[in-house]
């Protein structure tokens, strides 16, 4: 194993971190760390310091794009435990997204959530000529 080789990798680790690709960037240290265990290294010599997220830059009024999701599926009806299931959460969660949109929309009820969200393009105004029933 040559020095250009493992820079190779801890480069891949870097770029998969800054991309938040985590399960790639794992896969690399464990290839990285059994290559140096092979030379009689120890894991701990092929852990980088972690770095810091760097955070969004986003108005504390604007919705996350997971709360776009929730919304896209409250606007159809849909109930907590539905929203959990159709995004892989859990129904606590669903419903910690429903408040925060809540908050964020200055609305009372589920109702006034797609209404505000409606008025405001957030998700789409139902096609009238599709009839109920």
């Amino acid at each position: 194993m040559d020095a250009a080789a493992i820079l190779n990798l801890v480069t891949e680790i870097e770029v998969f971190e800054r991309l938040g690709a985590l399960a790639q960037a794992y896969a690399v240290r464990i290839r990285l760390a059994g290559m140096v265990l092979d030379i009689g290294g120890t894991a701990a010599s092929v852990s980088p310091a972690p770095r810091a997220r760097r955070p969004v830059a986003r108005s504390r009024y604007e919705l996350t794009r997971r709360e776009r999701e929730v919304l896209e599926l409250l606007a159809v009806g849909r109930s907590d435990g539905d929203i959990a299931d159709a995004l892989f959460i859990s129904k606590k969660t669903a419903a910690v997204h429903v408040g925060n949109i809540k908050g964020k929309l200055g609305a009372e009820s589920r109702v006034e959530i797609v209404t505000i969200a409606m008025r405001r393009g957030y998700v789409a105004m139902p096609d009238s000529s599709r009839s109920i029933g």
